[in-house]
């Protein structure tokens, strides 16, 4: 039962992430891949429509690197592989820090797929390499309270994660709350992995320079001109802020909740409430703290988590034709890509 479970998780992850590449961003990551491989790497402005004159400091080499390679070798389908790939990687690390039964660890993951925004439904873009790299993030942070010296891997993440994609700052977010949950918090060895992890986001072209830039997208309009960072309407900023506060205090009443996963919920309460960009993140960290309030015996057959997977599955595979479809020709991308209403 367990590896038919597995197996039907594992193929319903690769079928939602099969998706057609719709990023309105493509052409401008694609050159600077070809750029930067060719020992050229965009320092500079110069494809840019709207903002000509605009510096940006925007270090997302390793992302152009790899969508260049995926799109030069394989097309459109390869960067739908890739993205399959990449996001297979942020379920199972979901998988493994979900606690609990096997129906449940199998369930929720594929449930926090359907989280309302774009971020993760418009096909390979850096924002799933963030996605991963949050998930990481957190996974260290569990495996380090057994041996601290796993840590260390933090900085090598935050190297790597600034010079994918900006939403790096995410993860700076989370260090606060996984310092204060470890039990060595107050010893030196403890501090100078999370310090250095800090600096390590300095290791870009662009230096300190991309905190200007986090700075530069808090201040601009975002909000009204591009879709994923439209704030959710009042409903369901009421119905977030509603969910997180009853998390809160089943959390309390079963003495689980430290000063670290109130932090979490608190800022990235805050983040999804002004954008809807960033709900994967909430209802990622929700999934994993409601595992810890269940008790362990088990409240459903493992069987409840084949009909979900299948259910997720009859919903999911759309995306194999239409995928298909979209990627047998370059002129789809222009027609049928993410197109303005």
């Amino acid at each position: 039962m367990k590896k038919i479970i597995i197996i039907l998780f594992c193929l319903t992850s690769l079928i939602f992430g099969f998706q057609v590449t719709k990023d309105t961003d493509f052409g401008w990551h694609y050159r600077c891949g070809k750029e930067l491989l060719a020992g050229n790497p965009c320092l500079e402005n110069h494809y840019s429509y709207f903002l000509p004159d605009y510096k940006a400091y925007y270090p997302s080499f390793i992302y152009d690197a790899a969508l260049s390679v995926s799109y030069d070798s394989f097309g459109f389908t390869g960067l739908s592989i890739l993205n399959s790939i990449i996001l297979l990687l942020c379920v199972i690390l979901l998988y493994k820090l979900i606690n609990g039964p096997l129906w449940l660890k199998a369930t929720l993951p594929l449930l926090i797929l359907f989280t309302p925004g774009p971020s993760i439904a418009l096909g390979l873009r850096p924002q799933l390499f963030t996605f991963l790299f949050f998930l990481l993030t957190l996974k260290i942070g569990e495996i380090s309270l057994k041996n601290y010296k796993y840590l260390y891997l933090l900085p090598l993440l935050f190297a790597l994660w600034v010079n994918t994609h900006i939403g790096f700052i995410a993860g700076i977010l989370l260090l606060p709350s996984l310092f204060l949950n470890h039990p060595l918090r107050k010893k030196w060895v403890i501090i100078l992995p999370f310090f250095i992890a800090f600096l390590a986001t300095f290791l870009n072209p662009f230096g300190p320079k991309v905190y200007l830039e986090i700075f530069r997208h808090l201040q601009a309009p975002l909000s009204t001109t591009i879709a994923e960072w439209v704030a959710p309407p009042l409903w369901l900023k009421g119905l977030i802020v509603f969910l997180v506060f009853d998390l809160s205090l089943l959390l309390a009443s079963t003495k689980q909740l430290k000063l670290s996963l109130l932090i979490n919920l608190l800022l990235f309460t805050v983040l999804a409430c002004l954008g809807i960009r960033n709900l994967i993140f909430l209802s990622s960290l929700t999934a994993i703290y409601l595992s810890r309030l269940l008790p362990d015996k088990k409240l459903l057959d493992d069987r409840y988590a084949i009909l979900v997977i299948l259910f997720c599955l009859f919903i999911f595979y759309k995306n194999i034709n239409s995928t298909i479809n979209f990627n047998s020709g370059w002129k789809n991308y222009c027609t049928l890509g993410q197109l303005p209403g």
